[in-house]
């Protein structure tokens, strides 16, 4: 069974939101519901991904349960912990800053060749909201890039990308 889709799918309803206590516990409830309903669909002959849409559909409005909790929306600049001197950093801003990291690390060591990937890279690191295996999936054109200009894989680095899409693609099926 996959409990990380579980765990991304739970994480994701809650992650504009202050990372509290009864926050904690009601996401492991859930996951603990939810995985428990995917085995009971699953014991009944439903494949994994029919399992996990059926258990979905079944948590109903999470908007009742968010309302219920009293859940207050975190503020993106500040961490989990409000106190003033707790600043966190808006990934947002650092990726809207690449193109000028790009352009320092040109002028200052000549690195023109291939800082350029830092900017798309970046983008897929911080900014999307998706689990690890998929942002390694995402990052291997650059990965072969990479290995083309330093190490002169060309001829067989392009192997990485199908290679990772089917690694870890079998890892989130579990």
């Amino acid at each position: 069974m996959n409990n990380a889709r579980i765990t991304d799918f739970i994480d994701e309803l809650f992650v504009k939101f202050e990372h509290t206590n009864a926050l904690h516990e009601q996401k492991e409830e859930l996951k603990t519901n939810m995985t428990e309903r995917v085995k009971d669909y699953m014991a009944m002959g439903y494949d994994f991904d029919r399992a996990f849409d059926t258990a979905k559909n079944d948590l109903g409005d999470v908007n009742e349960l968010v309302a219920d909790l009293n859940l207050k929306k975190h503020d993106t600049f500040h961490d989990h912990d409000t106190s003033p001197s707790k600043t966190k950093i808006d990934w947002r801003m650092l990726i809207a800053l690449t193109p000028f990291i790009f352009l320092g690390l040109g002028f200052a060591f000549d690195w023109w060749a291939w800082a350029w990937v830092i900017i798309p890279v970046s983008a897929i690191w911080l900014g999307a909201n998706i689990s690890w295996t998929h942002k390694i999936v995402a990052t291997t054109p650059f990965i072969f890039v990479m290995g083309g200009m330093f190490f002169g894989w060309w001829a067989w680095g392009w192997v990485i990308i199908p290679v990772s899409a089917i690694l870890f693609g079998a890892i989130q099926k579990r």
